[in-house]
């Protein structure tokens, strides 16, 4: 999370409890209690923050646990993954195989030095340097391999069936939100 964001959830906060005495450095307190929290996981979290706390403004430490269980469901991405390793670390420990749903995560298991060393004997803590090792592979391998889909969806005809689907149709977007320059089957251009 950025300076900037953490200072817009700041601002949101204050536009609601305006009795609350909210500084540049409760957006501190923020940043380095959530660094790795991306801003639109936290700002979701704001209405159930409320929600909770009608009347008063909670201190950031209760924030930081609302934001931070809006992490937990069972959703796609590096947090749940993070948090099944987590659980496989308590459940099976060092000597135990552990099961994980998601084939990413054996990948970023096996790049933080395997399952012993690299995760069994690290700090998983939220303070540790695992945490944000983990969510950077993590997000580098699934990017790489939405990269790869693409290229094999291309490879495979689709980029020529979608160029034909239009007889004006010149530019795809790409999931990324880059735009691919697209050509007419057949015209050569």
């Amino acid at each position: 999370m950025t300076e900037a964001e953490s200072l817009e959830i700041v601002t949101f906060l204050a536009g609601n409890y305006p009795d609350a005495k909210l500084t540049p450095m409760t957006a501190k307190a923020i940043r380095m209690m959530m660094p790795d929290v991306p801003f639109a996981v936290a700002f979701a979290a704001l209405p159930g923050v409320m929600e909770r706390h009608p009347t008063f403004c909670p201190p950031v430490p209760a924030i930081a646990k609302a934001i931070k269980d809006l992490m937990r469901p069972e959703s796609d991405g590096w947090a749940a993954a993070w948090l099944n390793v987590q659980q496989q670390v308590k459940d099976v420990g060092w000597w135990g195989k552990p099961t994980f749903d998601d084939p990413l995560t054996w990948d970023v298991v096996r790049s933080l030095g395997g399952w012993v060393d690299g995760v069994c004997s690290a700090d998983l803590g939220n303070a540790g340097h695992t945490r944000p090792q983990f969510r950077d592979i993590y997000n580098e391998l699934a990017a790489s391999d939405q990269r790869a889909e693409m290229r094999e969806a291309i490879a495979g005809g689709m980029g020529e069936r979608i160029a034909g689907l239009g007889s004006g149709l010149k530019r795809m977007s790409a999931p990324n939100g880059n735009v691919v320059p697209m050509v007419k089957v057949g015209t050569g251009r």
